[in-house]
C-alpha cells in the first residue's frame, strides 16, 4: 500500500494541428473542440489525485483567442502543480503562447518554434468577378462593416483599420510572452519576437525556452520536480475515438489482411495436403 501512495498521477494533454474553435472535419473526429478542452483543463486544475501535468505540443498555431483561452487555463493548473511542455516537430505562434503557461518549455532539437506574430490573409477575387460577370450586392449600415469583402479592393482607411487591430493583437502576444519568461528572457529577445520561427538553438540562447530535449526528458524532468523516480509515475492520456472513415479504412484494412491470410492457408493446404 505505501508504494501505491508514493506512485505520481502525470496527465498527458496533446496539443496537435491548427488550434481551432472547434473540430469541423468529417473525416477526423479525433480532435476536440475548444470547450471540450478547456473544461477537461479544469478538471485538472481542481484534481487533487493529478500531480503534473506533461503538455506535449505538434502545432502550427492558430486561432488567437482560442490560444490564448487555452495559455489561461493551463496557467491556473500551473499554479497549483508543475507543468512541463514538450515541443516535437512545431510549437509555433499560438501553440508556443501556450507553451509560455508552462513552467519549463523544452523542444527537440530538430524543432521549429517561436512565430510570435500575428497574421491574417483576406481573398481578392474581384477580377475574377469581372471576368466571369458576376456581382456581389451588398448592403450594409456602417462603413466598415463589410470590411474584408473579397469581391472587391480594401480602401486605404480599412487596411489602416486593420493593421492598427493586427499591431494591437501582437503587442498583446508580446507582453504575454514577457511576463511569462520573465527575466529569463536576454538581451536582444526583443528582435526575435517580429513573428520570425526560431530553431531551438537560438531560442534557448535568448530565453524563449529552457532546454533542448526529447518527449522522455521532459517527462524525466517533470519527475524530478515531483521528486519522484520515472518507474514510479503513472501516466494518462486520452482514449481517442476514431472517426467514421478511420473506422472504414481500419475495418477494410482488416478485411484485406483476413483475406489475406485465408489465401496463404488454402494456398498452404494444396501444396502440402493434396
Amino acid at each position: 500500500m505505501n508504494l501505491l501512495k508514493r506512485k505520481k498521477n502525470i496527465r498527458v494533454i496533446s496539443i496537435e494541428g491548427e488550434i481551432k474553435a472547434k473540430n469541423t472535419s468529417m473525416i477526423n473526429k479525433q480532435s476536440e473542440s475548444q470547450l471540450d478542452l478547456l473544461e477537461k483543463l479544469y478538471t485538472i486544475e481542481i484534481d487533487d489525485n493529478i500531480h503534473g501535468v506533461l503538455l506535449r505540443i505538434d502545432s502550427p498555431g492558430g486561432a488567437a483567442g482560442t490560444s490564448e483561452e487555452i495559455y489561461q487555463a493551463i496557467k491556473a493548473i500551473a499554479v497549483k502543480k508543475p507543468v512541463v511542455a514538450s515541443i516535437g516537430n512545431t510549437g509555433c505562434s499560438g501553440a508556443y503562447m501556450i507553451a509560455c503557461a508552462a513552467d519549463y518549455i523544452m523542444a527537440s532539437k530538430m524543432a521549429i518554434v517561436g512565430s510570435v506574430g500575428v497574421i491574417m490573409q483576406i481573398p481578392n477575387v474581384s477580377k475574377v468577378k469581372e471576368k466571369i460577370g458576376i456581382d456581389m450586392i451588398t448592403i450594409k449600415s456602417g462603413n466598415m462593416k463589410d470590411m474584408g469583402n473579397m469581391f472587391r479592393d480594401m480602401s486605404e482607411e480599412e487596411r489602416a483599420f486593420i493593421q492598427s487591430l493586427s499591431n494591437e493583437c501582437h503587442q498583446d502576444f508580446i507582453d504575454l510572452v514577457k511576463n511569462s519568461r520573465g527575466n529569463k528572457l536576454q538581451e536582444g529577445a526583443d528582435e526575435l519576437l517580429d513573428g520570425r520561427i526560431l530553431s531551438p538553438a537560438t531560442a534557448l540562447k535568448y530565453g524563449l525556452i529552457d532546454g533542448i530535449g526529447t518527449y522522455t526528458d521532459a517527462l524525466r524532468l517533470l519527475c524530478q520536480k515531483l521528486d519522484t523516480k520515472l518507474e514510479k509515475v503513472k501516466l494518462i492520456h486520452d482514449k481517442k475515438k476514431a472517426g467514421f472513415i478511420n473506422k472504414f479504412i481500419d475495418l477494410s484494412m482488416e478485411s484485406i489482411a483476413g483475406n489475406m491470410i485465408v489465401n496463404l492457408l488454402e494456398n498452404h493446404n494444396q501444396k502440402y495436403f493434396k
